[in-house]
């Protein structure tokens, strides 16, 4: 399971970091803006799994128990990300897609915090395998 979780993690920070992108290159160019969309939902849709499958990798490795502190901050920095994307495709579907130019400039500084937040967790993540060990046959 912490080598699926490995494997699902990777989605969501490559859909979520581009969609974060093209909405800024959507700015001069808008044809790109419903290909940030599309890769929004894509990506808390693979946030979900990965989230699924960290809470059984969790589970199966003793993760909490071993390293509470740093495995309290992993999942902290993913929940924090999976809320702050998730917030912001709740923010376009209540703005049916259209944006101002001040209510997109707080959409990218808020999706700049989330692209923050999963870069974070998955850094800690990495450091739960290489520098603790976690998830790895001995």
């Amino acid at each position: 399971m912490p080598r699926l979780h490995a494997l699902l993690a990777a989605f969501p920070l490559a859909l979520l970091s581009m969609s974060l992108a093209l909405e800024i290159v959507a700015w001069k160019w808008d044809k790109f803006r419903e290909t940030g969309y599309c890769l929004l939902f894509l990506g808390l849709l693979g946030a979900i799994a990965a989230i699924a499958t960290g809470f059984l990798a969790a589970s199966a490795t003793n993760a909490a128990e071993l390293v509470p502190g740093p495995f309290a901050r992993h999942r902290g920095f993913a929940a924090g990300a999976f809320i702050t994307f998730g917030l912001m495709i709740a923010f376009r579907l209540a703005a049916r897609n259209k944006f101002t130019r001040w209510t997109r400039l707080l959409y990218i500084a808020v999706g700049i915090v989330g692209v923050v937040h999963i870069l974070v967790a998955a850094w800690l993540g990495t450091s739960l395998v290489f520098d603790h060990g976690i998830g790895v046959s001995r």
